[in-house]
Formats: C-alpha cells, sequence, structure tokens
C-alpha cells in the first residue's frame, strides 16, 4: 500500500484505571518507528478532529463495565461515522481493543459488537480481523500477565500489515 510520505495513527481509548491507556501506549510506541501517533482519551479528542486528520491507522478502546461496553466509545464511532459520511476521508486501517475482567463466552460477543461498529464507517479500508483482548484480573487491574507483549506483537502486525 502506498500513502504518501506521511503516516499517521490515532489510538483513542476510554481508561478508567490506566490499564486501557497502558494499551494505547504500548501501540503507539510501535507505530512511531514509521509515522506520526497521536494518542487520546475518547473524552478529550472530538471525532472530527480525527476525521479532518485522516490517519493512517485508526484504533479505538473500550471497556467492558457493568457487563457493558461502555456508552462513550460507541457514541465517538457513531459520530466519526456521521462526520466521514459528510466529508469523507480514507482511512487505510482500523482495529479495536477492549479491556475487561470477563471469561471468553461473555465478553466475546461485545467485542465482535464493537469491532463491527467501527466497521460501519464508511471510508476504513481495511480492519484487523479480530478485536484485541485486554483482560484484567480486578477492576482496577492489573492486566493479566503477557498483555501487554501480546499487544506490542498486534501493533507489529498491524505495522507490516499497513507498510506491505
Amino acid at each position: 500500500m502506498n500513502f504518501g510520505d506521511l503516516l499517521k495513527a490515532w489510538i483513542v481509548h476510554d481508561s478508567l484505571h490506566g490499564n486501557g491507556k497502558l494499551l494505547a501506549e504500548t501501540m503507539g510506541k510501535v507505530f512511531e518507528e514509521k509515522m506520526e501517533v497521536k494518542i487520546s482519551h475518547i473524552k478529550d479528542v472530538n471525532p472530527v478532529k480525527v476525521a479532518v486528520d485522516a490517519p493512517t491507522i485508526l484504533i479505538v478502546g473500550t471497556a467492558v463495565r457493568a457487563f457493558m461496553l461502555s456508552r462513550s466509545p460507541k457514541s465517538w464511532v457513531k459520530q466519526l461515522r456521521s462526520e466521514l459520511k459528510k466529508n469523507p476521508q480514507d482511512i487505510a486501517y482500523g482495529a479495536v481493543f477492549v479491556t475487561h475482567g470477563l471469561e471468553k463466552i461473555r465478553h466475546e460477543k461485545k467485542g465482535t459488537r464493537f469491532l463491527n461498529l467501527l466497521k460501519s464507517v464508511p471510508t476504513i479500508q481495511k480492519f484487523h480481523p479480530e478485536w484485541l483482548s485486554g483482560k484484567v484480573k480486578a477492576i482496577e487491574g492489573p492486566l493479566e500477565p503477557g498483555t501487554v507483549e501480546r499487544f506490542e506483537e498486534e501493533a507489529r502486525n498491524i505495522l507490516n500489515a499497513i507498510m506491505s
């Protein structure tokens, strides 16, 4: 894929206890090797700003709280979708991650629903095939062992998909 000279990544997270922020920063460090990276809490960045910036990669993180996906990221993605329908800007690659403390059977549909919501954004060309799972040991964390390393590896996979 050829995206010109300036490659950009936006990673937007909804971190309450710092776990989502840690995962966003972990991925951001990998992307910084090849592109400009912006990381922001979902409440601190307007989706219009991200749409206008036209990143090469967009990653949105959410959390499962009280057995439900956090509302802010869902609303944010819907606003992004609306903006990109009005003012199309191509985004080469999209991905989502979910922090949670649930067993697989209880969180799998939630992550898939969130990924499908991002897939409804009309100008994102390609998606990471699965949502990324950031399981925590307890409500406030920490993340389960190996999670940060797995997110670093997935970020490298995403970077390779973009660069090839």
